[in-house]
């Protein structure tokens, strides 16, 4: 009985510890249980939901760049995509054979590529194998679809230029969304959707990109597609229209690449402001940029000596040269210096123990303010600038528009130097000195301008108005007066039309009028180094300028020229000039002759 009773209690023993092992894990998965759908309920439900859908972005149609008359600059053109809806190489492995098995060849992706694309696709978007595909490709696979699981034909806009190279610095261009876009940008991080870098591309891309969409797809535990549950549509981006004139932009373009010249054109409609043509040479593609550019067209351009990624018309800065002695004459008219007042030219223009020279070594006798404007004399300016200070003739440059940007609706615009004692003692810590003024009086020293600047300072002074330049239509806009007398304006306007028409000009080509459209204009030569190093090749020799505005009586247009290392203004610039005038109003052009053509401007 003793060893019943024992063996009882042991057992009873063993019980309630198996029985208390059990209770204690029984109430642990119940605690972790309650945790779990409880407490974690919510959270866990939502993982379980973001597993089970999909969402894809739809990248929304971009609105189309439109010239002035409705023409296409930058539109769109509808392809198909290989896209594949997989996460890893082996599956990728499996289907690219089948697809080239359909479709007869190779889709042209290297293993390594795969594994490059696999790195940075976004797990919202396809995986893209094939770019531009055939109809015939798309219609094979499409038959085959069902037995290609995981892949799927995309239909796509691709961004397309039209003549590019023309308008690669007004239209700029696009490429994918890089990391810090996603900073600044409200929109979705998708390598499907293409976003402004440069140009009205960059400046206007809110408004030509429109709203993506989202689809939002069923998969099954592998990612496998299995039914669509809701899409939300895009929008599309909005159509841009610029003041632009397509013609004459391409006009001007042919022109450039014709006669084998690096430099920028500008036209403006000196009544309302809008930019009818905007060049820059050398230039580029920018259809090479929206897939993003290829190692070999990257390396061609950043080698090339002339930047063809600066847009030389808003960013690249000269010396005006003489071009800026428009600007001293209407300040010492200004100033109250009586334009009859004579200067006697001998060929140079002492100040203490300098001597500053005149360009026409013999001199040009006496000379008075349009006279001197006409034949571009040096020492005239020499003794009005000194007599009435840099201060008041960098007042009137900065009325004309200059040292400041213009605001035209481009990014990457510079504001160029009209300096002044303030400037000086700023920049370098230094006085302005009575030479300073000497030489910035014939536009020399430490000036400097963009040919759009000094397009739109030719445009307030044919007109007398605060013109400000824009690419983009502004409805009711209305220039403000100058405030600058229309006497001194007339006066300045005079000496620029004998400058071109006049027997006594410095214009050597005496055909950039046309009949009874009179161009005026003024010449100017920017040195780039000096004069002793001349002989070492073009880079060295100096800039040839030309701005002007037409016609005399009743001014329409401004049209500003600079030729890079032209050296004269007068026989490389101003012919430009002149058959963008002849463009304008319809004469016949260089290019309506071809048994006669013009020559390059040889420097």
């Amino acid at each position: 009985m003793r060893d019943e009773s024992s063996k009882f209690k042991t057992y009873t023993r063993r019980s309630l510890i198996l029985g208390g092992i059990k209770f204690v894990l029984l109430s642990s998965i119940a605690s972790r249980y309650y945790y779990l759908q409880a407490v974690k309920g919510s959270k866990y439900s939502t993982l379980s939901e973001k597993n089970r859908v999909k969402i894809a972005v739809l990248p929304p149609i971009r609105g189309k760049i439109l010239d002035r008359n409705g023409l296409e600059i930058a539109s769109n053109t509808t392809h198909f995509k290989l896209g594949v809806d997989s996460i890893s190489i082996k599956e990728l492995n499996s289907i690219i054979p089948r697809v080239e098995k359909v479709i007869g060849k190779g889709i042209g992706v290297t293993p390594e590529e795969i594994k490059k694309l696999l790195k940075k696709r976004n797990p919202n978007d396809y995986l893209f194998l094939k770019e531009n595909m055939p109809w015939e490709e798309v219609v094979k696979l499409t038959e085959q679809d069902y037995d290609i699981t995981g892949i799927e034909i995309i239909q796509a806009t691709h961004r397309n230029y039209e003549n590019g190279e023309a308008f690669a610095h007004i239209t700029g261009y696009i490429g994918s969304i890089a990391e810090g876009d996603l900073k600044t940008l409200d929109i979705p991080n998708s390598n499907q959707i293409r976003i402004g870098k440069s140009g009205i591309e960059k400046q206007y891309d809110k408004m030509l990109l429109g709203s993506p969409g989202y689809r939002r797809t069923e998969v099954d535990v592998k990612g496998k597609y299995v039914r669509t549950l809701s899409v939300d549509n895009t929008i599309a981006g909005q159509n841009l229209p610029l003041t632009i004139d397509a013609d004459l932009q391409n006009f001007i373009h042919k022109l450039m690449t014709y006669k084998g010249i690096d430099g920028a054109v500008v036209v403006i409609d000196v009544e309302n402001g809008d930019v009818l043509a905007l060049h820059s040479t050398p230039s580029f593609d920018p259809n090479e940029f929206v897939d993003g550019v290829s190692k070999d067209y990257w390396n061609r351009i950043i080698k090339q000596p002339s930047f063809p990624l600066l847009n030389n018309a808003i960013t690249s800065r000269y010396p005006p040269g003489s071009t800026f002695k428009i600007v001293t004459a209407l300040a010492a008219l200004e100033a109250g210096v009586d334009p009859r007042r004579t200067v006697h030219c001998s060929g140079y223009f002492n100040f203490g123990s300098r001597t500053f020279k005149c360009w026409k070594t013999t001199g040009h006798g006496s000379v008075n303010l349009t006279t001197a404007i006409a034949q571009s004399c040096n020492p005239y300016f020499y003794t009005i600038g000194h007599q009435i200070g840099i201060n008041k003739i960098a007042e009137i440059g900065r009325k004309l528009g200059l040292g400041a940007k213009t605001g035209i609706d481009l990014n990457a615009e510079s504001e160029g130097i009209m300096p002044d004692h303030a400037w000086k003692k700023k920049r370098f810590k230094q006085d302005w000195y009575p030479g300073d003024t000497i030489n910035a009086s014939i536009g020399q020293g430490y000036l400097l301008v963009t040919p759009l600047q000094l397009a739109v300072a030719t445009a307030r002074i044919a007109s007398g108005k605060m013109i400000n330049p824009h690419l983009t239509a502004r409805e009711g806009y209305v220039p403000e007066p100058l405030n600058i007398s229309e006497h001194s304006l007339e006066l300045v306007r005079l000496g620029m039309q004998m400058s071109v028409n006049s027997p006594i000009g410095v214009v050597t080509s005496k055909q950039v009028s046309y009949g009874d459209f009179i161009v005026c204009g003024k010449t100017g030569t920017a040195q780039v180094a000096s004069m002793k190093f001349k002989h070492l090749g073009k880079q060295f020799k100096h800039h040839a300028l030309f701005t002007s505005f037409a016609p005399y009586d009743n001014p329409r247009y401004a049209v500003t020229v600079v030729v890079e290392h032209g050296e004269a203004g007068g026989k490389a610039a101003a012919p430009i000039a002149k058959e963008v005038y002849r463009k304008l109003i319809g004469a016949p052009t260089i290019f309506d002759a071809p048994e006669t053509p013009v020559p390059p401007a040889t420097s």
